[in-house]
């Protein structure tokens, strides 16, 4: 008799418990899911690009021709760059003496701006003797495809389109980091 008159009762304080330990549930649901999200960004920023097919974009110089990322026929060493990065000006300096010495033999170099073109960017490339095409790397999705997660970043892409080397966080920069590069290119051409 007791359950029949208190039925509704009943049923209402089971779903009241059960309303609740979902809610806990939850709370921990978010808890790991918070885990998840920063092992996942870990694992990613561990993750190299080596081995992948090169994203194919068309970007913009700034004397204003298109310049296709995904042309075939050469080998190519981007330089992606920010005007307000200390560590991108101490690179910098050496680029143009890399690109002179490795054009010769087929190299591409292009000096990726996440800046966008304004004249801070053309005075930046001006000012470091930067003598191949800057180009416009504002766009995100640029960024995101070459996992552009801090700079300087220098990515180099081989004759057959695929990412051959790309730099992790802690590869070095200035003097250090062009002998650094000058290694990867030099494998990538005596392996052709």
């Amino acid at each position: 008799m007791f359950f029949r008159r208190h039925t509704g009762l009943i049923v209402m304080a089971v779903l009241s418990v059960l309303v609740v330990l979902l809610a806990r549930r939850v709370g921990h649901l978010e808890d790991e899911l918070s885990f998840a999200h920063s092992e996942l960004d870990r694992f990613r920023a561990d993750v190299t690009e080596v081995g992948l097919v090169a994203p194919h974009f068309a970007l913009e110089t700034a004397a204003g021709r298109s310049i296709d990322l995904s042309s075939p026929g050469a080998p190519s060493a981007l330089f992606f760059f920010s005007t307000s990065c200390p560590s991108c000006a101490e690179d910098a300096v050496w680029w143009s003496d890399l690109a002179q010495e490795f054009e010769a033999a087929g190299v591409r170099f292009l000096a990726v701006s996440v800046d966008g073109l304004g004249p801070d960017v053309v005075a930046f490339a001006r000012d470091r003797g930067i003598d191949f095409p800057v180009v416009d790397g504002s766009d995100p999705a640029l960024s995101d495809a070459y996992r552009v997660e801090f700079l300087p970043k220098r990515v180099v892409v081989g004759l057959d389109g695929t990412i051959v080397h790309a730099d992790a966080q802690d590869d070095p920069v200035g003097p250090d980091g062009e002998s650094f590069l000058r290694e990867r290119l030099e494998a990538l051409l005596s392996a052709a």
